[in-house]
């Protein structure tokens, strides 16, 4: 074996070194700009966030643009503004806005209406040009113009009583400190330094190297350091000064800050100092100093802001004076190198106004490089080396970051310039980088030597793509050549080659290859099938042995030893046992979709990706399945990485999903992330994810290479800010002044609603405002007096009820953003009236009315009773009269009867007694006669 060893010199280690550090400037940062596509004028002159979350941008020459994270709503002079050119913007503590403008004085906005100050009492006129609006801890507000200094204490205007002391009344700027000492900044060739008053007396501050540039901005950092920002119109000495010892000493870094035209300046909650810059050379843009921020090549403060370049000290017991600045111009994805204005919003997120629109920067957590840093083709494959660079691998290659741009590997090493590289990258385990050759041999790199390994047979020609290293430390490569489908390169056995097979017996090809538990190597040659090889004899495997699919994607071993394969077709996934391949799909817990990626947890458990079916954990026993349905961006897993803490990262062709999982590696949570979180390129590659050193996630898209920085990407805490926008009835604008005597500010809704019982069909607007990730607030809601729980969490920022019954309401709603943290709900409460006939009044009436009817007809009824009683006793009277006549009648003539029935009685008698003697005398004659 031949082995060829370079050393890199070190010089150019130390430039590799400095490169590899300097990679954190040259990257396409998350820039979200606003602008004339958005209907906001271009030129930004002033920004500001007030109480309820909305942003003020005050433009040129375009009014006030108010900003909810989603859509932008405009004041101009038509809606009451008195001028549209605007100069400043600022709250105050009763939830005022005051609005600066250029020659017409001020305006308030009291969430109703504007209206304009004159300022006939004050130091300046009507057409006077606004230049600062301050408002302090004490709630006065402080408004710096071409004339004078004023302050307005909330009732009145008044001249600042120690205007005569200050170095001149044209102060163009004003700052309070923590202490609450005001500092005042002055125009051009007004001063020769700036101004401190602690509410008693004034205190001029000499600068030495100001010249008479302007004072155009302060800031105080976190340690209470003040700084202060110049104009420079001169182009001479550092744009940037900070106190030390009680005087303003200039800061620079070897003239990094020099011919810097600062026009705003501030100190984050991070610590970070930020300033709007305009310029030439490489500082242009605007540029942030993290003190806290660690990088190979340090700057560290010794002694005030002193920065001492050079490489880091190990074991510093210091590292929160490290500097590290950024230098943001176009060329790393700022939209405009001319930042007028900065801003830091509730969340942290900054904005930037430039003379092309507002900019939002929240965070570095994705930075992209593609075709401006020489990545004209998708990302399938990223390894870092030893030494901390990125190397990659698409269709047109391999490519190397020299901190600017990826290029092709031999222009940085030059000994690789005639080994003619093919597209193929390889990292071991240890971190060492493999590279194949179409020259006969194998080349490695451990971050400081490469080494070039030939086989000693001279004859033998092929090209060989490192691919796999098995338990033992062999490398085992791919070979395209005569007689060769796999090369193993065994370094601990003198750098031996091994060719299998050694006879032209296989065809060549091979597209994937494992080494298992038994040391059998297994490979897979395209359009031919499954091959494994014992260490004696090669075995293939067909349908015959449960394999339904000879076209083998890859191999993966989990830590019980099971050997699993997937197939290109949609078989789903095969596990080898006793000499057979079993199959997992639908049947048995599984899919029958391909598996497209297969990874390791912290657990030991098996992750398997498919190709349209989500992701399958397997704990040795069951399979468990996520989707969408439980939160994925999509089923289509395209690649797996773990992170440090050991959550589990899948890439679709929708975003990249954070699976967060729990010591025992179950699910807590699924988070997405997208376009609107910042992953721009959308589309993974297959199998193209990578934690970096440091950390960091590397996913290669079709378009562009993400880094993704957890460390940047802060939990985001803060809850959005929840506002109700708007109530409607029946689906139309309504005029609330007719059914309240009080409309509220800010959201013009009534006060003490009281609705018609047919005007009960309402639609609640609401708005939660987080500038984060506004995309991501979910809303609840819920109407108490009906509803008794929450609804179902929904995107959706409105809400109608119709047909409500009469009664008493309270409509809640509540907010959520991408971190799940939940605002209070807010409440607006309100009545729907009964009718007419249904009121208290009206109960009272029928029980009275009822009552009434009762108790008349009762009195009715008793009258017709005895009307009716006496007719009955008349008529009884008379009856009885008739009755007793008819009586008399009757005995009469009964008696009459009576009296004939007598007679007749005796003359019945007289002829019953004739009869008789008749009879006896006519029996004597007869008995006569017999005789």
């Amino acid at each position: 074996m031949k082995d060829s060893q370079k050393k890199i010199s070190g010089k150019w280690f130390l430039v590799v070194f400095l490169l590899a550090a300097s990679c954190v400037f040259s990257q396409q940062h998350n820039f979200t700009k606003y602008s004339v596509k958005e209907g906001i004028q271009s030129q930004v002159s002033c920004i500001t966030q007030d109480s309820r979350g909305y942003m003020w941008i005050g433009t040129n020459n375009g009014g006030v643009a108010l900003f909810d994270g989603k859509t932008f709503s405009y004041f101009t002079k038509e809606n009451g503004l008195s001028n549209n050119n605007i100069s400043a913007i600022c709250e105050d503590k009763q939830g005022n806005i005051w609005i600066g403008t250029v020659n017409s004085g001020l305006d308030k906005y009291d969430g109703k209406k504007f209206i304009h100050y004159s300022m006939k009492d004050s130091a300046f006129t009507e057409s006077s040009s606004i230049r600062n609006l301050f408002c302090d801890k004490k709630g006065n507000l402080w408004i710096s113009t071409e004339d004078a200094v004023n302050i307005y204490d909330g009732k009145k205007f008044r001249w600042f009583e120690k205007t005569k002391s200050l170095s001149h009344r044209k102060a163009f700027k004003i700052f309070e400190d923590s202490k609450g000492n005001i500092w005042f900044g002055f125009k051009k060739g007004k001063s020769d330094g700036v101004d401190k008053y602690d509410g008693k007396t004034i205190t001029h501050y000499k600068i030495k190297d100001l010249g008479s540039d302007m004072v155009s901005s302060f800031a105080e950092d976190k340690n209470g350091v003040l700084w202060l920002g110049r104009s420079n119109y001169n182009r001479s000495g550092s744009s940037l000064f900070f106190m030390e010892e009680d005087n303003f000493v200039p800061f620079n870094i070897g003239g990094l800050l020099d011919t810097l035209n600062i026009y705003d300046l501030i100190a984050d909650r991070k610590g970070n100092l930020w300033m709007g810059t305009q310029g030439a050379f490489k500082a242009t843009g605007f540029i942030r100093k993290n003190p806290s921020q660690r990088t190979k090549l340090n700057m560290f403060i010794k002694s005030g802001p002193k920065i001492i370049l050079g490489k880091r000290i190990e074991g510093s017991e210091n590292m929160d004076t490290v500097f590290m600045w950024e230098h943001f111009t176009k060329k790393y994805g700022l939209p405009d190198e001319v930042i007028k204005c900065v801003y830091e919003d509730r969340e942290g997120n900054m904005w930037f106004g430039s003379n092309d629109g507002v900019i939002k920067y929240s965070n570095d957590a994705f930075v992209h490089y593609g075709q401006k840093e020489g990545l004209s083709e998708p990302v399938f494959q990223i390894c870092q080396d030893k030494a901390g660079i990125m190397w990659t691998n698409n269709t047109s290659g391999l490519f190397v970051f020299n901190g600017d741009n990826f290029i092709a590997p031999d222009k940085i090493f030059k000994e690789l310039g005639n080994k003619n590289i093919p597209s193929n990258l390889f990292q071991s385990k240890s971190g060492d980088l493999w590279l194949g050759s179409e020259k006969n041999g194998i080349i490695s790199y451990n971050g400081e030597v490469m080494k070039y390994y030939t086989p000693a047979e001279p004859s033998r020609k092929y090209s060989a793509f490192p691919y796999y290293e098995d338990k033992s430390g062999n490398i085992w490569s791919r070979v395209y050549g005569k007689g060769v489908a796999v090369m193993k390169f065994s370094p601990s056995d003198g750098g031996k080659f091994s060719f299998y097979p050694d006879s032209g017996s296989v065809p060549f090809n091979v597209s994937t290859m494992i080494v298992d538990k038994q040391n059998s190597l297994w490979f897979c040659v395209a359009n031919v099938g499954l091959f494994r090889y014992d260490g004696k004899k090669y075995t293939v495997f067909t349908e015959k042995n449960g394999l339904d699919d000879a076209g083998i994607r890859n191999f993966y071993e989990d830590k019980w030893g099971n050997l699993w394969v997937t197939t290109w077709a949609d078989k789903g996934l095969f596990k080898y046992s006793e000499n057979k391949f079993l199959a997992f799909n639908s049947s048995n817990g599984f899919s029958d979709e391909a598996v497209v990626c297969i990874l390791e947890d912290k657990c030991g458990n098996s992750w398997f990706g498919t190709d349209g079916d989500g992701v399958f954990k397997f704990d040795g026993k069951t399979f468990t399945r996520y989707s969408t349905k439980e939160g994925l961006n999509n089923n289509t897993i395209m690649s797996l990485v773990n992170d440090d803490k050991g959550n589990l990262w899948a890439g679709t062709n929708k975003g990249i999903n954070k699976i967060t999982l729990d010591k025992n590696c179950a699910v807590l949570q699924i988070r997405p992330l997208g376009y609107n979180e910042g992953f721009t390129g959308i589309e993974c590659n297959t199998n193209a994810a990578f934690k970096d050193n440091e950390g960091c996630l590397w996913f290669g898209t079709s378009t562009v290479l993400t880094k993704y920085s957890p460390k940047e990407d802060l939990t985001n805490s803060i809850p959005p800010q929840i506002n109700l926008t708007g109530i409607s009835l029946f689906y139309e604008k309504t005029a609330w002044e007719n059914f309240s005597d009080s409309i509220s500010s800010w959201s013009l809704l009534p006060a003490d609603l009281s609705l018609p019982h047919n005007k009960n069909h309402l639609t609640f607007n609401f708005i939660g405002i987080s500038h984060r990730s506004p995309q991501n607030v979910h809303y609840c809601f819920k109407m108490e007096g009906m509803d008794t729980a929450w609804s179902k969490e929904t995107e959706k920022t409105e809400i109608t009820f119709s047909n409500l019954s009469p009664g008493k309401y309270t409509f809640k709603v509540k907010a959520r953003n991408e971190n799940n943290y939940w605002s209070a709900p807010i409440a607006f409460s309100f009545e729907i009236q009964y009718p007419w006939y249904r009121t208290w009044g009206a109960y009272a009436g029928y029980v009275i009315g009822f009552f009434s009817i009762l108790f008349g007809f009762n009195g009715v009824r008793t009258k017709q009773l005895k009307i009716r009683q006496q007719e009955l006793e008349k008529t009884v009277k008379e009856r009885t009269t008739e009755l007793e006549e008819q009586k008399l009648v009757v005995e009469e003539k009964n008696k009459e009867v009576l009296d004939s029935i007598r007679y007749a009685s005796r003359i019945q008698r007289a002829l019953i007694t004739s009869e008789k003697y008749i009879h006896k005398t006519l029996n004597k004659i007869n008995n006569q006669s017999k005789k």
